[in-house]
């Protein structure tokens, strides 16, 4: 039942109303699709999507995965999917602006310790997402911020205060297992440098740009990525770069001229040369070559 709010206007008035980030989304966002309905998913910072209804398939590469009701994923910040509704869907996104804390007492880093403990991480490490099963604890919470958000409340700091609690909910009901599980794709010893990276490297021309971005000398730059990465940022950005090509050749019907604007190429010739180099086959073969795999 959607209920009034009281002094609506003095509301969305507040300093603390929520305004769409630079990529124009909201912090917490109520998102219905229609069945059928397919497009681009780019995941500007981390995201958490909660199925509350229906089924939709995602692309990463050449790696499909579905989410449906009673799931929650993890999409990390600098990636792109490709999506279809293979069912009417509604899902809660959530956006952490921020390193994720799971309490003020609990970081990211301190899983990363447990990586080499946890079974069949190095399998799990070639998917560009994670899953886990929404409990009953984080049902009801869902659930009072699907009525809040269906009032219209837009409030950044009861959004900031639902995260915070939603992170607490992982520490106290999932296990250290399952929640290094759901975040392995950002975890390193430096998660607030590594989530900087994906957060700018789609917008940095340079190595030097990307430093700047991030408060530093190139030098404190290559030393700290290296450590992090373990290999140099012109390498890594390449990987990145490839795996955008190939998914979006395999998963999207864009014109391939498209796809090589939308990826810093001047042209087709040079996106052709890059997928010869990097990927092995030219675009028209890595399409043809899945239209192959599919029959």
């Amino acid at each position: 039942m959607i209920m009034e709010i009281v002094n609506r206007h003095e509301h969305e008035r507040c300093r603390y109303f929520d305004k769409p980030d630079k990529a124009g989304k909201p912090v917490i966002e109520l998102v219905k699709i229609a069945k059928e309905d397919e497009g681009d998913w780019r995941v500007s910072s981390n995201e958490i999507v909660f199925f509350m209804e229906g089924r939709v398939r995602f692309v990463s590469g050449n790696l499909p995965f579905e989410g449906m009701k009673g799931q929650m994923l993890f999409l990390p910040a600098g990636r792109r999917y490709s999506f279809r509704a293979l069912q009417p869907a509604e899902v809660i996104i959530f956006r952490v602006l921020v390193p994720a804390r799971l309490c003020d007492n609990f970081s990211l880093e301190k899983l990363y310790a447990t990586e080499r403990k946890v079974k069949g991480n190095r399998k799990r490490a070639t998917r560009d997402y994670s899953v886990l099963e929404i409990n009953a604890r984080v049902s009801h919470l869902l659930d009072r911020v699907r009525d809040s958000l269906s009032d219209g409340i837009k409030c950044r700091g009861y959004f900031d205060l639902k995260i915070k609690e939603f992170f607490l909910l992982l520490r106290v009901y999932y296990s250290r297992e399952e929640i290094h599980d759901f975040f392995y794709l950002v975890l390193s010893k430096d998660t607030i440098f590594s989530e900087q990276v994906r957060l700018h490297c789609h917008g940095c021309r340079s190595v030097e740009e990307m430093a700047l971005a991030m408060h530093l000398t190139p030098r404190q730059f290559m030393s700290r990525f290296k450590s992090v990465f373990g290999q140099t940022p012109y390498k890594w950005v390449k990987e990145e770069r490839a795996n955008i090509v190939r998914q979006q050749l395999l998963s999207t019907r864009k014109l391939v001229k498209q796809i090589a604007f939308e990826n810093g190429f001047n042209n087709v010739s040079q996106l052709t040369r890059f997928c010869k180099t990097e990927i092995g086959n030219t675009p028209t073969g890595i399409r043809a070559t899945n239209h192959t795999d599919g029959q």
